[in-house]
């Protein structure tokens, strides 16, 4: 997840206009588009115990590099346009590396249908950003194999009290960025119960994941990633 609130956003300089209009489909002018920026990803361990290495963040800068972002209904709503890997030195990762992470900056074209959008973004309400790519390597953290053939089972902790986690390496594609919309709390008693929520979650889950692996019928990829944001959407408006 990305915080976008410590970034530069609003009109973009004639420095962005240039960049912007290298991976626009037709050309802008500045007072056409509204520029944000996003704190994609890092490299630190996240909650499935898995982690970007700084080499895959470098792969990733170069291949993010005028992708689409989503929102939750599968809506396209900006591009990347630049992006960097920023390193912290004085701050280290849980596994003891530099933290290191992409700093990336989108445009939206200003219309009717984006007016909204925007105004959240200035407001603070789209700030929660994931992304979507593949790997040609997860190596386990203990042993340096394929986490899928080593005995190793990521999360539990061996030897000294070292965490397995896996290292994303060899990025092979980015697909997308998307916006995560946290749903506001309810005041009525129209629940879902909490276990038909969590299969739910995990169908998107795995249609997403079909999509990404799923790369020969394209027509088909595109019908799992809307499947995938239609259930997301639906659980957004009960939960």
């Amino acid at each position: 997840m990305s915080d976008v609130l410590d970034l530069r956003r609003g009109t973009p300089t004639d420095a962005d206009m240039e960049k912007i209009n290298k991976v626009s489909p037709r050309p802008l002018s500045a007072d056409e588009v509204y520029i944000f920026g996003l704190r994609l990803c890092d490299n630190e361990i996240d909650l499935d115990f898995e982690r970007f290495t700084s080499q895959s963040l470098e792969g990733l800068a170069e291949m993010y590099i005028g992708k689409t972002g989503v929102l939750i209904d599968c809506q396209e709503v900006g591009r990347i346009f630049y992006i960097e890997v920023v390193r912290e030195h004085e701050r280290l990762t849980e596994a003891g590396d530099v933290y290191c992470w992409l700093k990336a900056y989108a445009y939206v074209v200003r219309t009717d249908a984006t007016e909204n959008l925007i105004s959240e973004i200035k407001s603070g309400g789209q700030k929660e950003v994931s992304i979507g790519c593949s790997f040609n390597k997860c190596r386990c953290s203990i042993c340096g194999k394929d986490i899928q053939t080593c005995e190793h089972i990521k999360g539990e902790r061996y030897y000294l009290n070292e965490l397995c986690f896996v290292d994303l390496e060899d990025p092979l594609d980015a697909y997308e960025w998307s916006f995560v919309v946290k749903p506001e709390r309810q005041t009525d008693n129209t629940r879902v119960p909490t276990v038909a929520r969590n299969e739910y979650r995990a169908l998107a889950d795995e249609l997403r994941d079909n999509f990404y692996s799923t790369k020969a019928n394209l027509g088909h990829n595109n019908l799992l990633l809307r499947a995938a944001c239609a259930i997301e959407g639906l659980l957004k408006k009960l939960e």
